[in-house]
């Protein structure tokens, strides 16, 4: 159905310029206008759209991939190996003991985010020429990094504490890995709804969402757009949620039940 009425219309646009040159008449006076879509940023702009569309993925997938396997090794291994009481018979406090775990989990997360920066960083600048020059932000550079570092850091307090809570909810380290898998995929659903969709066309709703503010923000940080406005927005939308989830987290460690499985 597309194709046909597609050679339709070249058969068509032949024939009209067959029967003008048999008439002497250029065939170029039935377009007197010619379109040619160009960037306005001056950039390549499936180079930037290459760029915005794995750059996120790689650094979302890294955080959480990167404190999955300490998390279920801290909370769900240590409930299987029977080291949990050992741990809590100690003199700390168990709020002290959950900060802790959850401030390694986050580092591993936050390490992994800023590899994958520094990876994709690499790869850029020594084996592409396209994608080299157009992230070529100058002096932006700087405030672009320090947003990125706080959207990673920010991702990956959230991302380990919902890895603590599924893990404690686990009663085995195998049954926490299988909870992850379907985790790991509701993140990824903002990322796909934000794929197509253009840095202006992105609203002050994409930003208060927590995980898909975080899609945005780097989307529009390869684009070389620094906004306060929606830097302090992903900031607050995503403290608040970090806050709310830790704090189940801590009440869950409180208790025998979620902690030693009785």
């Amino acid at each position: 159905v597309d194709r046909i009425p597609q050679y339709l219309n070249e058969y068509e646009q032949q024939m009209a310029n067959d029967r003008l040159v048999a008439e002497g008449i250029d065939p170029n006076i039935i377009q007197p206008l010619t379109v040619t879509p160009m960037a306005l940023s001056g950039k390549d702009g499936n180079s930037l759209f290459l760029a915005s569309v794995l750059l996120p993925l790689l650094i979302v997938m890294s955080v959480m991939i990167g404190g999955q396997s300490s998390a279920v090794d801290l909370f769900a291994g240590e409930k299987e190996k029977k080291t949990m009481e050992a741990l809590l018979m100690t003199p700390v406090s168990r709020g002290k003991l959950v900060m802790a775990k959850w401030l390694a989990i986050s580092t591993l997360g936050f390490i992994g985010g800023v590899f994958a920066v520094v990876g994709f960083a690499v790869i850029v600048s020594t084996m592409t020429e396209r994608l080299k020059q157009v992230l070529d932000f100058d002096g932006n550079a700087v405030n672009l990094l320090i947003s990125a570092l706080l959207c990673i850091l920010l991702f990956a307090l959230l991302v380990s504490a919902i890895q603590i809570v599924f893990s404690m909810f686990a009663k085995t380290f195998k049954e926490a890995q299988s909870y992850f898998g379907p985790v790991m995929f509701l993140a990824m659903v903002p990322y796909f709804f934000l794929m197509n969709t253009g840095v202006n066309e992105l609203t002050a709703v994409h930003f208060l969402i927590p995980v898909m503010n975080t899609f945005a923000l780097l989307k529009e940080l390869v684009y070389g757009i620094f906004s306060i406005p929606n830097l302090l927005m992903t900031i607050g939308s995503t403290t608040a949620l970090v806050a709310v989830v830790y704090v189940i987290a801590a009440i869950m460690f409180s208790k025998d039940k979620w902690v030693i499985g009785k």
